[in-house]
């Protein structure tokens, strides 16, 4: 753990936020709720009021995982489920269809859902 010295609460936040990681910092005061709003400054993966590091690992549904240029991606917490994942996109195109039906050239298309989204304007549904 390293101790700094600080004139006031900017520069202690600045100095935290110096450089180019940010896994874990910890803010001891005798006010809570100010230890609080000081962490929301801290730009640190976890930030633990009164005590080093045991208070956010402990905290097993909170997501875990560092800033910056410390660690990648959160494991634990709902954040955590995210890399068993993998997104897909799925759509029905239900009005008018994209692509040109069989046999119809793409400027013979082009032209019919250019006329179609006009109608579809002046009804107020495009």
């Amino acid at each position: 753990m390293s101790l700094y010295r600080f004139h006031d609460e900017a520069d202690a936040v600045a100095r935290a936020n110096e450089g180019s990681y940010g896994l874990n910092a910890a803010i001891y005061t005798r006010d809570g709720n100010r230890g609080r709003e000081l962490a929301r400054r801290v730009k640190c993966g976890t930030v633990n009021i009164n005590e080093a590091y045991g208070a956010t690992f402990g905290s097993l549904a909170a997501p875990m995982g560092g800033m910056r240029e410390s660690g990648m991606g959160r494991r634990q917490g709902a954040e955590g489920i995210h890399r068993y994942t993998e997104a897909q996109s799925v759509a029905t195109q239900r009005v008018v269809p994209i692509a040109p039906l069989f046999g119809m050239s793409e400027k013979s298309n082009a032209k019919a859902l250019t006329i179609g989204l006009k109608v579809l304007k002046k009804l107020g549904r495009a």
